[in-house]
């Protein structure tokens, strides 16, 4: 197999010489590094987001579209993320009036209405010991994560990547062109 090359002519004040420059090929699109956006901040635009005008075919329709839907969608994480929340709360504290109400009912004490019961110190006990014990698994996570290395794993640092490596050292973000002179 040959590689084409292009040839120039560089003016040497003894002689003249041709010097062989190769051709840059650009990289195929699978091999291509990913765009890193950590030094981004807030919303960014409609075009970096694409979305409304600026989106691609293969983007989702909700993405396209504007107004209402497009709000949803951009928030859509969020959204979800805060109806689990309360639904599993709210999940928490009917199983919580209805243990507490079994044990009233076994003692000969009268039963809590739900709207009592989530005023009360049993179910905030519980529900900040079920906190607590999410919020010391998640922490416990992050920092031993800093100083502790599991091998294969994609969560993990390298090994031997320093204490203070943020995973994306080796992905430098897009350096914008220079302004053209005059």
């Amino acid at each position: 197999m040959t590689t084409r090359t292009r040839t120039t002519t560089i003016a040497c004040p003894a002689r003249a010489t041709r010097n062989p420059i190769p051709k840059a090929r650009p990289r195929p699109l699978s091999r291509r590094k990913p765009r890193v956006r950590m030094h981004k901040a807030g919303t960014e635009t409609d075009q970096d987001q694409k979305v409304g005008t600026y989106a691609h075919r293969n983007s989702p329709r909700w993405a396209a579209a504007g107004g209402l839907r497009q709000r949803l969608y951009s928030h859509s994480l969020g959204l979800v993320m805060g109806a689990i929340f309360v639904f599993s709360w709210l999940a928490q504290s009917i199983g919580g009036v209805a243990a507490y109400n079994e044990e009233q009912l076994r003692q000969p004490q009268a039963p809590m209405s739900w709207s009592s019961y989530t005023g009360s110190a049993d179910f905030w006990s519980r529900t900040l010991q079920n906190w607590q014990s999410e919020l010391l698994a998640v922490a416990s996570m992050a920092i031993l994560s800093v100083h502790l290395r599991q091998r294969g794993s994609p969560e993990s640092k390298l090994v031997g990547a320093a204490h203070s490596s943020t995973g994306v050292e080796g992905w430098a973000a897009p350096v914008p062109a220079p302004f053209p002179g005059p």
